[in-house]
């Protein structure tokens, strides 16, 4: 029986957090980094509340985005163990 695991890929294996709150810096003049946000609603620690995630409708928002480190690499090895990897 093949294992299934499921995986989230904003912030675990796409470093979206980054360019979203540059973007979102640039907009506001603000200076918020990855390190200031400590729980999951990042609207509280921003000037636009909710607003926020306007930025994630945006289709250009990922052509900037980056891998999070060793990511595919993990991946390739779940791979190998058997595993099938939806995300």
């Amino acid at each position: 029986m093949i294992k299934t695991i499921a995986i989230d890929v904003d912030g675990v294996l796409a470093d979206i957090h980054t360019v979203w709150l540059e973007r979102y810096n640039d907009d506001w003049e603000d200076s918020i980094t990855v390190d200031d946000i400590k729980s999951w609603g990042i609207h509280y620690y921003v000037r636009c509340g909710y607003r926020i995630y306007d930025y994630l409708y945006d289709k250009n928002l990922y052509q900037s985005v980056l891998p999070i480190q060793n990511s595919f690499e993990c991946i390739s090895q779940l791979r190998e163990m058997g595993y099938h990897i939806i995300y």
